[in-house]
């Protein structure tokens, strides 16, 4: 079959000047020289002519007078302490920070959720039900050494997110019998003063247990039940929990008992888990023995910052605030957020005369610094100056469109050129000078009404 290219012959030359038109060859199919000599009418090709050049002609000055004003997408923000800057203050400048970023359009990450879902608690604790069940089973076959080895691999998950065991249907029922478990463990290896130990710590965990033939061997009954007349012996003893340089909630065995300085009396003789939450920090859990009546067990509040997973990272990129290439600890927190468009930084110290300094700091995803501000914000006007401060911040991000993504070579200097406050102008012009002169070539020689087809496009 030969080509459509080939059943045409076009003559420009023995035409009019100023005219196209084409010659079918004899062997052209009829369909297709009717196709070929298909005509417009030349009232409707004008009109749609002028159209088309009077909506370009408005895209482009619309485009050049419309401000370049998009969102500035997600956000990453974190407000740290500085100089003994207290816990609630931050707390406030965070909550502000965020406030801020949704007023002007942006989208900030929820960087406790991503936490939450980088711990994988729910994993973590159903990996030690699983051990538990394992040491159970090879209690029972007296494979001691590993029922051992799975019951601490059991506890330690348990103890590691032990507020979440506590918030599960049962409480602390499966720590209780792990540790049940390794007292038994501890006894079938003749090791009855260990055994009396753990024995203790099921007491505190649980007062009311007490020997059971159900739960226990019956080779333990003595050493369950003397165990237990000493648990009574003893009584119960105090522990009294020192102030924090910022406020701290205390719990004992997951039962909350007040905000530190703290006493707490009718606490079991043993060892106890006591646990500090702090708002922005992760719970920290600390074993005290309390030795039992007439005695009073100082603790002084731990606390801890994040480690591991965004808010680890987040903590770790804030203590390098205001470097100006701040590179791969910035990188890392976008990788651990979801890559957003940017990461906004505040550190708040402790001021004087009811105002606390403010400063911060706006990264793009390679870890340049592309804002910052600073300034004194009054304690009673915290909220609004804040929020001022931060649209400062962010006004960039708005103003550039939806990234300020840093770039290297000919990038950047296209970026700079399309930030130039003529460059839309001239785009607007650019496309009204050549949509005429397109719309000008094109129409000659279509007064006859004829247009030459190539291999199926129309001049």
């Amino acid at each position: 079959m030969k080509p459509i290219g080939q059943y045409l012959k076009i003559r420009a030359g023995s035409m009019p000047r100023g005219t196209r038109g084409f010659q079918p060859s004899s062997n052209q199919p009829a369909s297709l020289t009717l196709a070929l000599r298909e005509t417009y009418d030349a009232g409707v090709r004008h009109l749609s002519s002028i159209l088309a050049f009077f909506l370009v002609g408005i895209s482009g000055l619309v485009a050049a007078a419309s401000p370049l004003r998009k969102p500035c997408g997600r956000v990453v923000a974190h407000a740290s302490g500085g100089d003994g800057a207290k816990a609630s203050l931050v707390d406030q400048v965070q909550s502000s920070i965020v406030a801020r970023l949704r007023a002007e359009g942006c989208r900030p990450v929820d960087v406790a959720a991503l936490q939450a879902e980088h711990e994988d608690v729910a994993s973590v604790l159903a990996h030690a039900d699983q051990r538990l069940r394992q040491a159970e089973a090879l209690l029972r076959l007296l494979h001691v050494s590993a029922a051992n080895k799975a019951l601490l691999e059991a506890t330690e998950g348990y103890e590691q997110h032990l507020l979440a065991l506590a918030e599960r249907d049962g409480g602390l029922e499966r720590l209780q019998a792990a540790c049940r478990f390794g007292a038994i463990a501890r006894y079938l290896e003749n090791d009855e003063e260990g055994a009396r130990a753990t024995l203790s710590r099921c007491f505190v965990l649980a007062p009311d247990l007490d020997f059971d033939p159900a739960k226990f061997p019956p080779a333990m009954r003595a050493a369950v039940t003397e165990s237990r007349l000493l648990f009574d012996e003893l009584g119960t003893g105090s522990l009294e929990i020192s102030a924090a340089e910022e406020p701290v909630t205390v719990l004992i065995n997951s039962r909350e008992v007040g905000r530190a300085p703290v006493r707490v009396d009718e606490v079991g003789p043993g060892p106890n888990y006591v646990t500090f939450l702090s708002d922005g920090r992760p719970p920290v859990t600390v074993s005290v023995l309390v030795r039992g009546a007439g005695h009073v067990e100082q603790v002084t509040p731990r606390l801890d910052v994040f480690r591991h997973g965004p808010l680890g990272l987040l903590v770790q990129a804030s203590a390098l605030a205001g470097t100006r290439a701040m590179g791969e600890p910035v990188r890392e927190v976008f990788q651990a957020t979801g890559e957003p468009q940017f990461l906004l930084l505040v550190q708040v110290h402790d001021g004087m005369a009811g105002e606390a300094p403010v400063r911060g700091f706006l990264y793009d995803r390679t870890g340049r610094l592309v804002a910052e501000k600073e300034g004194a914000v009054p304690i009673s006007a915290l909220s609004r100056e804040v929020g001022l401060l931060v649209g400062s911040l962010v006004a960039p991000a708005l103003s550039l469109g939806a990234t300020l993504e840093s770039e290297t070579g000919w990038r950047a200097h296209m970026s700079k050129i399309a930030r130039h406050r003529l460059f839309w102008p001239t785009v607007g012009a650019a496309a009204l000078v050549t949509t005429g002169v397109l719309l000008g070539v094109t129409g000659r020689g279509l007064s006859d009404g004829q247009r030459v087809v190539v291999l199926g496009m129309v001049f």
